[in-house]
């Protein structure tokens, strides 16, 4: 089996084949495709359910007949959410001429450490669950699927500009919280919506009482949280004991297991960013199909954007290889990506599709976000 790869030289672009084989073969070579994912610590359910969403849409592909009669063979590295894993685990995958699709990582960080590999090997990467803004930004070879943080802050501050009366920030220190606070003060200046307060804290700070209670001496009735994990719970927990009344919310991973059984219930009542919708008949046939499968149902959205992931890949995969002939051109494939439009996937809300394009890498914006809310071990639509 060979891959095709893009050469730039004497000032043109051209494709050339490594280890080429003859054409005639019994039949079509297998096209491996990796999946690079934290299937251990903290958010190895995303991983978990992500790896079960691909499986499936490759065990499907395959029953199909495969890519251009190729079938499919998903090879599953576990990254641990450690950048120096997946680099290791990244070089891995460009050095296997039968590797044609990388998906993943799912973490932010590792996402960002894998890039160089990627660019320079001129292969094409699907990220799943990673949101970090700079993931798809001068990556040419990167394609996000999971919505950026700036998205989620974005509709975060448009919901609390229309629901909100007197409005609050509250944001962690880390690149995230300082990333989606710059987008939120921003979104919100263009509603003509001046902040009654704006705290900050240390990414798993153990008090976080003097915040809520400057939130709560503010009179705030919105508070926009950019926190994640264990301190979203704290949030809710402290919120409670200090009697803040206001309407909280955060995002996706607010209604993450781990957040709720932290939270005890205090969560119960906040707001949480979203690109999904069970209710969605795209969405809803990818978790019956889940369901049938495999016996349950993902805990997160990023199972979804797995499935989808390999669905846009699958459509273009098909121009960038053939019946006749194992090379596979990632040229090509990057270029049929860029040619995606209106691609009804499992994630997006409403009527929003997927769109790729030159330069544009991102597959969903703030149009295909909605907001949810928590009640108890439910999360339902919140108010239009």
């Amino acid at each position: 089996m060979t891959r095709a790869k893009a050469v730039i030289g004497f000032g043109a672009a051209f494709i050339i084949a490594v280890g080429a084989h003859s054409a005639a073969h019994a039949a079509p070579a297998t096209f491996e495709i990796g999946l690079s994912a934290a299937l251990s610590g903290q958010v190895a359910f995303i991983g978990d359910a992500v790896q079960k969403a691909i499986t499936l849409r490759v065990e499907q592909i395959n029953a199909a007949g495969g890519i251009n009669g190729h079938p499919l063979k998903l090879v599953v590295e576990d990254d641990k959410c450690d950048p120096t894993a997946g680099v290791s685990i990244a070089q891995r995958f460009v050095n296997n001429d039968a590797m044609v699709g990388v998906f993943g990582p799912l973490c932010s960080a590792v996402s960002i450490a894998v890039k160089p590999a990627f660019a320079r090997a001129k292969m094409v990467d699907l990220t799943v669950a990673s949101t970090a803004d700079a993931i798809a930004k001068d990556a040419p070879w990167t394609f996000q699927l999971a919505a950026p943080d700036s998205v989620y802050a974005t509709t975060l501050a448009n919901y609390a500009a229309a629901h909100g009366k007197r409005i609050a920030v509250l944001n962690d220190t880390s690149a995230f919280g300082l990333g989606a606070y710059s987008t939120v003060a921003q979104v919100l200046k263009q509603h003509g919506v001046t902040e009654v307060a704006h705290e900050q804290i240390t990414a798993g700070q153990p008090d976080i009482s003097p915040q809520v209670l400057s939130l709560k001496n503010a009179g705030a009735d919105f508070v926009i949280a950019l926190v994640l994990g264990g301190d979203a719970a704290k949030l809710c927990l402290t919120s409670r004991d200090l009697g803040l009344k206001a309407q909280l919310a955060g995002q996706t991973a607010w209604s993450f297991p781990n957040v709720l059984t932290l939270a005890k219930g205090a969560c119960d009542g906040a707001l949480f960013t979203d690109p999904f919708d069970p209710q969605k008949p795209e969405a809803k046939a990818f978790l019956d199909q889940y369901e049938k499968r495999w016996g349950d149902r993902p805990q997160s959205y990023f199972a979804a954007a797995g499935w989808d992931a390999v669905g846009i890949w699958a459509e273009a995969a098909k121009s960038a290889s053939s019946a006749s002939s194992d090379t596979f051109d990632q040229a090509k494939l990057q270029a049929a990506l860029e040619s995606a439009h209106n691609y009804r996937g499992a994630i997006g809300v409403g009527d929003v599709t997927i769109n790729f394009g030159p330069g544009q890498h991102v597959a969903l914006t703030a149009s295909g976000t909605h907001m949810r809310l928590i009640q108890g071990d439910k999360l339902v639509a919140a108010a239009p």
